[in-house]
This record gives structure tokens, sequence and C-alpha cells, in this order.
């Protein structure tokens, strides 16, 4: 059988293409195949796992915060995490 490094490549490109975009999505809005794959992929990294997090905590003060007062208060507690 022939090797092609150039498939393993298109292959690796096409992984961090599809765990970018699972990323980068509003955790509600993931499929359960998407949620499952994110969940394996943040078990294999603390940092990552941390960061996604992060990213929904801040989403989460955005989306929910009533009032302004509200919203730079819950912001300041996120910083900290952060």
């Amino acid at each position: 059988m022939f090797y092609s490094p150039y498939g393993e490549a298109s292959r690796i490109s096409s992984l961090k293409s599809q765990m970018g975009s699972i990323l980068l999505k509003n955790q509600e809005d993931l499929t359960p195949k998407e949620s499952d794959k994110l969940a394996e992929i943040l078990m294999r990294s603390k940092p990552l796992s941390m960061a996604y997090q992060l990213k929904e905590d801040f989403r989460s003060i955005y989306e929910s915060s009533t009032t302004v007062a509200e919203g730079k208060e819950r912001f300041e507690k996120w910083l900290t995490k952060a």
C-alpha cells in the first residue's frame, strides 16, 4: 500500500477545522454527536477545557444579564477566573 503524507496532512487539517467549529459553537447549539466530540476533546486538554468554560461563562454574562450593573458585576467576577 502506498503512503501519502499529503493525505494525512489533509485529514489533520480537516480534524482541526471540525474541532475549531465545535469549540466556537454555543454549547446549547451542539448536536448530540458534536457534544460527544466536544467532551472527548476537552477531556484531553485541561487548558482547552478551561478556555472553553470561560468562553461559555462570558457568553452567559452577555446573554443573561438584565442590567448594565449586573453585567458589570458578573464580568468583574469572570475576570478573576480568567
